[in-house]
């Protein structure tokens, strides 16, 4: 390979991984004993633009304090390849898996943006109530520093951190409509800090009932408990045998998502502590049982901020 593929290379790289400024790359370059002009790393640019980027790389560029920054986006489809396994006996079954429009895919990118140029979002109306963090279900008029996308059980949702609450929030793509770019932020590594505490602290991407953090134990049958062994559900889990079962135990909060989790292994799982998770399960299982006998409304509600 000559020196002049081997430096675009080593540029397309570095491109992918982050955002640089001309300067940047040319220090970059210079530690790999590649010394270049302003010019020439334009041309190289454009040379990496035009006839080595495939159809799902764009190299993109956006100003940040008088500094222009580029980079390389990839397009890429979700996929549930996350060791790379794939072969022609591999199908998917696109369970739980959101629908993306050309308006999700925009939102997306517009999230993107904003994030990597350190940007706030105007979002004109949130409808829905998907984490927790919009239990009155019609929100107009929010101001949030985005931190990040997560992709979580097929979905996608945005971390981001309330100008006016200063306090982190999650929301689904699909809740946010009327989304514009707004200023820079010039305190994003701290939002992106407070956000990331949050993130750790709760049971998927739900928002938790309070601040705290429990010592979280649950029991299942072994042969559920053997599938929840071989599973990631929360980065703190631990599972264990105990006289032929199995026993999961978790540090995070409690929230919505922790239960309906819960509810989903119906009867082979069974709440050891803490008492509050516990008491929440039951009452959990009461509010189920008044409405499959019509005795309250059938609307929406949540339990867990009433």
């Amino acid at each position: 390979m000559s020196d002049y593929l081997k430096r675009l290379s080593i540029l397309v790289f570095i491109l992918k991984s982050n955002a640089y400024t001309s300067e940047d790359l040319l220090k970059l370059l210079n530690e790999k004993n590649f010394t270049v002009s302003q010019r020439q790393l334009q041309r190289d640019l454009k040379s990496i633009e035009q006839a080595i980027l495939t159809d799902q790389d764009q190299l993109k560029s956006y100003f940040l304090d008088s500094k222009k920054y580029f980079y390389i986006r990839t397009l890429s489809k979700p996929s549930h390849d996350f060791l790379g396994f794939n072969s022609s006996h591999t199908s998917h079954t696109r369970f739980y898996h959101q629908d993306l429009n050309f308006s999700k895919i925009e939102l997306l990118e517009s999230i993107e943006t904003a994030i990597h140029q350190r940007r706030s979002l105007e979002v004109g109306f949130i409808q829905d109530d998907e984490t927790g963090d919009n239990l009155f279900l019609d929100t107009t008029q929010l101001f949030v520093c985005p931190v990040q996308i997560i992709y979580h059980r097929s979905s996608y949702y945005v971390a981001c951190f309330n100008i006016k609450t200063e306090k982190p929030e999650v929301f689904g793509i699909r809740q946010l409509t009327h989304v514009n770019l707004g200023r820079s932020s010039s305190d994003f590594e701290t939002q992106k800090q407070v956000v990331d505490i949050e993130l750790d602290k709760r049971f998927g991407v739900t928002k938790n009932i309070d601040d705290k953090c429990y010592d979280i134990e649950i029991e299942f049958t072994s042969a559920l408990g053997r599938f929840i062994e071989d599973h990631h559900w929360h980065p703190s889990q631990k599972v264990r045998k105990v006289n032929g079962n199995y026993q999961l135990t978790m540090y995070c909060g409690i929230n919505r998502e922790l239960m309906g989790w819960l509810f989903q292994w119906m009867y082979n799982a069974k709440v050891i502590n803490p008492p509050l998770l516990k008491t929440l399960y039951q009452k959990a299982l009461k509010e189920c049982e008044s409405t499959a006998k019509g005795k309250i409304p059938f609307m929406y509600r949540n339990i867990f901020f009433n």
